[in-house]
C-alpha cells in the first residue's frame, strides 16, 4: 500500500497532474515515518515542484529526517543543498556537504561518490578524489565516471613521470 501510493505521488508531482496532491501523498507518508518519502516532500518543497512553492525551511526539515532514517537518497539532496544553496548559521556548508556526500557513498549513492570525488579534486586531493571515483564507477559501472577515473589516473600517471 505505501509503494503504490508513493508511486501515485511520484506521478501527480513530477508528471505535472497535480503537485500539490502528490506532495500531500508525500507529506502524510513521511509523517508516518516513510524515509523515501521524508526525502521526495523535501525534494518538492527544495525546488518548487510543479505548482508547489519553493520553502527552504520545510525542505531541509524533510532532508534531515530522510537522512536521520537513514536514506541515500536523502543524505545526497542534504549535501546537495549544503553544497549549492544552504547555509545553517554556526555550520561550516562545504564540510557538511562533504560529510554527508561521504555518508551517501557509504550507503553507494552513485552521484554521492561522484560529487564527494568533486569536492575531494576541488579542494586538492586527487588520492582520495580517485579513491572515492573509483568506487562510484565500481558501484554503477557507470560510464561518466569511468571516464573521470580514466582521466584522473592518467594524470596522476603523468604527474609521477
Amino acid at each position: 500500500m505505501v509503494e503504490e501510493a508513493f508511486d501515485l505521488a511520484t506521478v501527480l508531482a513530477f508528471q505535472d497532474v497535480d503537485s500539490d496532491a502528490g506532495y500531500k501523498i508525500y507529506e502524510a507518508l513521511a509523517s508516518a515515518g516513510d524515509a523515501q518519502a521524508m526525502t521526495a516532500a523535501g525534494y518538492c518543497k527544495l525546488e518548487g515542484i510543479g505548482e508547489l512553492d519553493i520553502d527552504e525551511r520545510e525542505a531541509i526539515r524533510w532532508l534531515k529526517l530522510a537522512a536521520e532514517h537513514g536514506d541515500a537518497e536523502g543524505i545526497y539532496k542534504l549535501a546537495l543543498a549544503y553544497y549549492t544553496t544552504y547555509e545553517e548559521p554556526g555550520t561550516n556548508s562545504d564540510e557538511k556537504a562533504l560529510e554527508l556526500f561521504s555518508r551517501s557513498r557509504e550507503k553507494e549513492h552513485v552521484e554521492g561518490a561522484f560529487m564527494l570525488g568533486q569536492m575531494l579534486l576541488d579542494k586538492g586531493d586527487a588520492a582520495s578524489a580517485v579513491c572515492a571515483r573509483r568506487g562510484q564507477g565500481r558501484l554503477a559501472g557507470h560510464w561518466g565516471a569511468r571516464e573521470l577515473l580514466l582521466n584522473l589516473l592518467d594524470e596522476d600517471a603523468k604527474a609521477r613521470g
